[in-house]
Formats: structure tokens, C-alpha cells, sequence
């Protein structure tokens, strides 16, 4: 049985985060993602269920999602898996590191990993669908979606549309969303209750979703709780 252990984490009030580990109830081997900010939360709660640590996943290689990566790796000499896409524009570097090439399952320990392509927020962005939970760093929040900035060699509204159709169409209604930052909801909502109160979720036309997502003068982008 899979279990997923949240963990918030916050660095000066200024950066607020999810980092999730999951792992298999009965033998204990278990994987991180995107662990970031606060080492000792996360080693405490490792230490407390007798995890042990087999595989780091990245959804993307921003700062705030992989500042403790390198940590974790010189202590417990595990594997990194992050999209290869990824690689060809961040200057992330880090031992042990796998690229993801393709959306084929792979195992980290015995635990069956799914990816899934999901350019926008950056350009080799991956979700990671586990058992019944999708883990969706910054391309989809329970609220909203990741942000597009300027340069569109680095992040792209028509690729974020496409990308958040294809979860539309692969994920189940009843998979628990588990994303990056969240704006006030908690994590481990369902699809289909996203569908009902997510706008970004209820475009249908690639032009009208570019132009809402791009919208001038939006306010508390950073405002994560």
C-alpha cells in the first residue's frame, strides 16, 4: 500500500512549498519530490516511518523545487529522475542523475512511476502519476496553473494549454492532485473537483486560455499559503 506523507515547507516566509514523499507501507522503500527549504522536516519524517530512501523525482528544475537535492543525495545515494527536455535549458547538475527520455513506467524501488510530459511553466515540466495520486509541481495547483513568463524559450501559455488538455484527457476523475505551491486549498483534492472549480481547466480554445493566463495586471501571483 502507497502512502504520501506531505510536507509544507517554508524558507523566510517568503517561499512556500510542497514537498511530497511516498512510499510503500510494508516494505518501507520510498521515493522524495521536488524536496526543497526545510532538510530537518524532511530527514525527520524519513527517520519517523523507516523510509527507505530509493529515488528523487523533479517535476522541474526551478530553484524552490530542488534546493535540497544535493543534500539528500550525499546522505542516502539515491537516484535523481528529471525530464530530459529539462536538462537542455537549466544548468542543473546533481550525481546520480537519470534523465527521463520518454513517458514509459518506470520503477523506484518497487513503486510503478508514470510521467508525463507536461511542458508550459518550463520547458521539460513533468507530472508524475503514482497509484491514484498525480504530483503536478507547477503546472497545475489546486486553484489555478504555473505562471508563463516572458521569454517563451523558457515558458509557454500555448504549450501550458496543451499540456493541462492532455491531464483533461488521461487522468482519471478520481486521481488526488498534489501540486507544487498552493494558494489557501490542500493538496490531495480530487480531478474531478478541480474540474468544477478550476477556471484554467475550463478552456477549451487555445486563444482564450493564452489571453486570460497572460492577462495584464493579475495580482498575488506569489501569494502562496
Amino acid at each position: 500500500m502507497l502512502k504520501v506523507i506531505i510536507c509544507k515547507v517554508e524558507k523566510w516566509f517568503l517561499f512556500k512549498n510542497f514537498t511530497y514523499i511516498v512510499f510503500n507501507t510494508e516494505n518501507k522503500k520510498g521515493l522524495i519530490i521536488d524536496p526543497t527549504w526545510d532538510l530537518d522536516l524532511i530527514e525527520n519524517k524519513i527517520e519517523e516511518n523507516n523510509i527507505q530512501l530509493k529515488g528523487i523525482l523533479i517535476t522541474h528544475t526551478h530553484f524552490d523545487h530542488v534546493n535540497l537535492v544535493d543534500n539528500l543525495v550525499e546522505k542516502y545515494d539515491c537516484n535523481v529522475y528529471v525530464g530530459e527536455p529539462e536538462l537542455s535549458y537549466s544548468d542543473f547538475h546533481v550525481k546520480n542523475l537519470k534523465p527521463i527520455t520518454s513517458e514509459s513506467i518506470f520503477l523506484v524501488g518497487d513503486i510503478k512511476i508514470s510521467p508525463l510530459y507536461t511542458p508550459g511553466h518550463s520547458p521539460g515540466s513533468i507530472c508524475y502519476l503514482i497509484g491514484d495520486n498525480l504530483f503536478t509541481g507547477d503546472t497545475l495547483f489546486i486553484e489555478g496553473c504555473g505562471m508563463c513568463f516572458g521569454n517563451q524559450a523558457y515558458s509557454n501559455p500555448s504549450m501550458l494549454f496543451k499540456s493541462l488538455q492532455k491531464l483533461k484527457q488521461i487522468i482519471p476523475a478520481d486521481t488526488k492532485i498534489y501540486p507544487g505551491h498552493s494558494y489557501g486549498e490542500l493538496p490531495g483534492q480530487f480531478m474531478k473537483e478541480l474540474m468544477k472549480v478550476n477556471i484554467y481547466l475550463n478552456f477549451d480554445k487555445e486563444e482564450d486560455f493564452v489571453d486570460y493566463r497572460m492577462r495584464k495586471g493579475q495580482k498575488g501571483l506569489f501569494n502562496f499559503k
